[in-house]
């Protein structure tokens, strides 16, 4: 025991000076994967649910096809590329890759092994009974697919007949309307950061308590400059980001009106405006435009909630109602 435990020891210090760092071996080996009425295929991420279980074909389990989902495919179609799930089903000779299922996992990893997953497609198994199985890569000794299971897996799918393919559309990432109207898909960091829990009332941090990347942001052109407003609009729905919902362009006199009172606002000395977490659901982002072409500064609006102006810096300040007023406006 003494022995078994130096050598152990012994193993996670060459592995520490060896300079491999990360989680702990020991992984636990693939269990039997368990079956169930429907097959779990959404986008990266989701949780496919604890009656899953991935792992090896249990035995008496008689598979007559295979399903490949990818969590992570994208497709397009007239409203712009989207991302989502893709499952395909592959019929034919299922030898080789239940033998190439069927290898053993390594042997147990006793030292550190890296702290990067594999990410890709997961497979399942069909019987005749419309049953399902989610199958599991042969493992290393540190729970990772082993070196050749992935090629060996994709080199007996490539001898099947792909017989039935279904997109899941998640969320558009390229909208052909925004586009065309020179927006971006999504409004961007403002809803990212979930459009609440800014508080406009609370005193920006000291320099020296925040350690930043120098970053100097673009300034708002003179009103005077522009000659039209873009305006963007959103909606935050179930769109992390907020969706493209619209767009309008201001003319010279309500563009300038509108990036005037934007950069007074911003420019404003702080308030004691009350805190407020609502969560705006329609926002509007600025493009100031200059002989026909976007200026290099932008600003959002949010046209409810909170009703917050977000300045070029990403500084958040109450919004002027006659700007909210122009934009929705224009």
């Amino acid at each position: 025991m003494r022995r078994a435990r130096m050598l152990v020891a012994g193993v996670v210090l060459a592995a520490m000076l060896s300079g491999c760092a990360g989680i702990p071996g020991f992984p636990v080996p693939r269990p039997d994967a368990t079956a169930v009425g429907e097959i779990t295929c959404t986008e990266a991420f989701s949780d496919p649910g604890p009656t899953v279980v991935a792992g090896a074909v249990p035995d008496g389990f008689d598979p007559v096809a295979v399903y490949r989902c990818d969590p992570y495919a994208t497709d397009e179609d007239d409203a712009g590329t989207w991302s989502g799930s893709r499952l395909e089903r592959f019929d034919g000779d299922l030898g080789p890759l239940l033998a190439a299922l069927a290898e053993p996992d390594g042997a147990r990893w006793f030292g550190a092994c890296t702290a990067i997953g594999y990410a890709g497609p997961e497979f399942w198994l069909a019987d005749a009974q419309s049953h399902y199985v989610r199958v599991a890569y042969p493992a290393d000794g540190c729970g990772q697919p082993q070196p050749g299971a992935i090629a060996a897996v994709d080199a007996a799918i490539e001898r099947l007949r792909l017989t039935e393919e279904t997109f899941t559309p998640a969320v558009l990432v390229e909208s052909r309307a925004a586009d065309a109207a020179g927006c971006a898909t999504q409004a961007g960091m403002l809803v990212l950061a979930g459009g609440a829990g800014l508080d406009v009332s609370a005193p920006a941090p000291e320099p020296e308590e925040v350690a930043t990347i120098p970053w100097e942001p673009a300034p708002l052109p003179a009103a005077a400059e522009i000659d039209a407003l873009l305006v963007c609009r959103y909606e935050t729905g179930t769109a992390v980001q907020g969706a493209f919902a619209g767009a309008g362009t201001l003319g010279a006199d309500d563009a300038r009106a509108a990036v005037a009172s934007a950069a007074a606002a911003a420019g404003a000395p702080a308030t004691d405006a009350p805190a407020c977490r609502s969560t705006a659901t329609r926002l509007a982002v600025a493009h100031p435009l200059i002989a026909g072409q976007p200026a290099s500064a932008s600003f959002t609006v949010e046209l409810d909630g909170c009703r917050r102006l977000v300045d070029p810096s990403l500084r958040a300040v109450p919004a002027p109602p006659e700007l909210a007023t122009l934009l929705e406006a224009g």
